[in-house]
């Protein structure tokens, strides 16, 4: 099955009430800004905005309001199990040859060259 996230994501966004509801997530949080402040790793979750937004919003209030810091690295998680070349390159039962082949396909961003986006 095949999940157009960005669109997904973007009508989350544009919801009734959403603008509303993230507005009153972006509160100081003194324990993220202080795990800001100790250069810690910041992590969250990625899911559906009712669950991950308060999180989201709670980190980047830390960050800008807290911190002033207006650029963030922003590691994702890539879900790959839906390509091809990255389930053979992981597939310990398949000659060496393709698991090669296929790695040197996913290799670098993890992503097959013509299904590299930016984002």
């Amino acid at each position: 099955m095949d999940v157009e996230w960005k669109p997904y994501y973007r009508a989350e966004c544009a919801a009734k009430g959403a603008r509303d509801a993230i507005a009153s997530w972006l509160v100081s949080d003194r324990a993220v800004a202080e795990a800001v402040r100790r250069r810690s790793v910041l992590s969250f979750p990625h899911t559906a905005l009712s669950y991950a937004g308060p999180h989201q919003a709670r980190i980047a209030r830390a960050l800008y309001d807290d911190h002033g810091i207006e650029r963030v690295l922003a590691l994702g998680v890539l879900h790959a199990s839906g390509i091809e070349a990255y389930r053979a390159a992981l597939d310990a039962g398949a000659p060496a040859g393709r698991r090669k082949d296929a790695f040197a396909v996913v290799g670098g961003a993890f992503l097959p060259h013509e299904k590299r986006v930016e984002t």
